[in-house]
């Protein structure tokens, strides 16, 4: 009986399990790195205005066109530039007149010349701070930069005339001896020569 009870089963479980199949999915397929969208341009971005931009060169051109005009200038007529400048500079403090008379203590050969005042002046540019950090940061850096090559200049110079120095003292303390030498040379054979005589 049992026998029978499972040969009747053991078909019908088959059956049922083979109607019982795991569901396929549906095929997908490989998608790489899924890289973000650009942000959208807005109205605003796209009306950007100019003006500031235009504004900058031009002021950079001012002073660009203002030191150009120092080299021409008499020595009387930059005093007086001199002292526009520092009258600017205190009366308003704003970054062009900061920079022109920074222009001014950099001029080579100008009996005022200042090295220390205008990177006393150009000292914030250097560091990046306040109005320092943007707007006429490359044109003080420009300025900052002649400043070190001038005084990496005078160093190497200084150093050369020093080291002159040392060798032309050594060379008179070696004529000297040479000198000396010789003297003593010529004593000898002077005494030689009076030994000599009858």
């Amino acid at each position: 009986m049992n026998r029978s009870v499972g040969r009747i089963f053991f078909p019908l479980a088959v059956v049922l399990l083979s109607g019982c199949q795991t569901p396929q999915l549906p095929d997908v397929e490989e998608v790489g790195p899924v890289e973000p969208r650009p942000p959208a341009v807005t109205a605003e971005i796209a009306t950007c205005p100019r003006e500031p931009v235009a504004q900058l060169a031009s002021e950079l051109d001012d002073l660009m066109n203002y030191y150009a005009g120092l080299r021409t200038r008499t020595p009387a007529a930059l005093k007086q530039d001199l002292d526009d400048a520092k009258k600017d500079f205190a009366t308003n403090g704003g970054e062009p007149a900061r920079l022109k008379l920074a222009m001014l203590y950099l001029l080579p050969n100008a009996a005022f010349r200042n090295e220390a005042a205008a990177v006393q002046l150009l000292d914030p540019y250097q560091r990046g701070e306040g109005r320092g950090a943007g707007r006429f940061r490359g044109l003080a850096q420009v300025l900052l930069a002649g400043v070190e090559v001038n005084r990496r200049t005078d160093a190497n110079a200084v150093a050369t005339a020093t080291k002159l120095k040392d060798e032309q003292r050594k060379t008179e303390e070696l004529q000297r001896k040479l000198d000396a030498l010789r003297d003593v040379e010529r004593a000898m054979i002077q005494k030689d020569q009076g030994a000599r005589k009858p």
